[in-house]
Formats: structure tokens, sequence, C-alpha cells
């Protein structure tokens, strides 16, 4: 369906009033509410088409579009930023907590710099005229093994 839905039809505008009317239920309770598979409905709301329609009628209605995927993930981190402010606001954060709470924090805002890299750098310094002179001996060697191969053959 995320690939086909082209145009918003009769049963998916009913979906977008229903979820307009009832921002603090879940698309299960929709689905069940239409007779619809959850699947189906969770697909159908996934779509662009769905989200831009839904977005443009919640901004008419002057209510929040909460179901979509980026406003459930920014719900859930401010849920989860609450329960960590209230567990240290209460003294119940362990220390363990607490140390995880601020490590994930400065990561976050850019404040811990990465583990330095494994990667060790070398850098060999040779004369070029050793290079030509080891070229020449290899070369030599390779001659002379060609050489001494005939030479076994023949």
């Amino acid at each position: 369906m995320a690939d086909s839905l082209r145009r918003i039809n009769h049963r998916h505008n009913a979906v977008i009033n229903w979820l307009l009317s009832h921002p603090d239920r879940t698309l299960r309770d929709c689905a069940e509410f239409f007779g619809y598979s959850p699947e189906w409905v969770r697909r159908l709301v996934r779509t662009d088409v769905f989200q831009r329609v839904y977005r443009e009628r919640a901004e008419a209605a002057g209510v929040a579009a909460v179901h979509c995927v980026r406003d459930k993930i920014v719900g859930l981190a401010d849920a989860v930023l609450d329960e960590s402010l209230r567990r240290v606001e209460t003294g119940q954060a362990s220390d363990r907590f607490l140390g995880e709470a601020l490590r994930t924090t400065l990561a976050s805002l850019g404040y811990v710099s990465p583990p330095p890299s494994q990667t060790t750098n070398i850098q060999i310094n040779v004369d070029p005229q050793r290079i030509v002179e080891a070229r020449e001996r290899a070369l030599a060697l390779k001659a002379g093994s060609t050489d001494a191969k005939a030479a076994n053959n023949g």
C-alpha cells in the first residue's frame, strides 16, 4: 500500500476524521472501530499521501497530528526525559543510570569525542636511489631464476 496509494478515498477520509477526533487513542483502536486490520491501518497511516492530507487537515482544524512516526518518536523521547528527570529529582536514579544518562546526553550534544582510532600510521623515508637499486636487484634475481629454470629444463 505504501507505494500504491495515489489519492485519499472516503475510507481514508473516515480514518483521518477518527484520528483527529481521537488523538489519545491508538491505531489499533482505530482499526477496531472500523473493522479493519491493525496492519492495514498502520500501512495506510505511514503513506506519504495519507500523512500529507492528515497533516493539512490537522493544521486546518488547529489540532496536533500525533499519529505519525516522527511525532511518536518525539513523544517517546519527551516521556523518557520526563521520567528520567523525575527519577533524578526524587532520588530514585541509580549511579549507573545517572552515568549512562550523562554519557548519552553529552554524546548527543556533541561534547564527547569518539574513541581514538585503532589505526597506526607508519611513515618510512627511503632514498629514491635505493629504490632503483632494489628494483634492479629484484629484476636480476628474477632473470637469474628464469635462466636457471631454462637450464634445468633443457
